[in-house]
């Protein structure tokens, strides 16, 4: 018999941690953007990612992943809750499009990474 890749073993719970991923980051049909500042504002959200890493880690091989491998040699840095997101992203099959955009703030102007989820 031949030998099953993780992810052939746990191909049905990805759908449970792309619906997990969502409800943190308020995603659905009709709202699907996110800001990356918004991000790297709430601490509580970029734990809740990095402990969905933590089922990644468990249920499908991710040592590719460059997550991954920066944990495994102690290369995390502040935004590595966005490089799990991605990878997360890259292992549920979720596309996305990000795009720098602007908006004027007391006659300054700010700049934001924006993201859209493709449905």
């Amino acid at each position: 018999m031949p030998k099953k890749s993780k992810l052939n073993q746990n191909f049905n719970l990805i759908n449970e941690i792309k619906n997990e991923l969502f409800n943190i980051l308020e995603i659905d049909k009709d709202n699907n953007i996110f800001y990356l500042s918004d991000l790297d504002e709430n601490i509580d959200i970029q734990n809740k990612i990095i402990n969905l890493g933590k089922d990644c880690e468990r249920f499908f091989a991710v040592s590719t992943l460059t997550y991954f491998k920066n944990k495994k040699n102690n290369k995390l840095n502040s935004r590595s809750y966005l490089t799990l997101l991605k990878n997360i992203f890259k292992i549920c099959n979720i596309q996305y499009i990000n795009k720098q955009t602007s908006y004027i703030e007391n006659n300054k102007i700010k700049y934001v990474m924006k993201y859209i989820v493709l449905f």
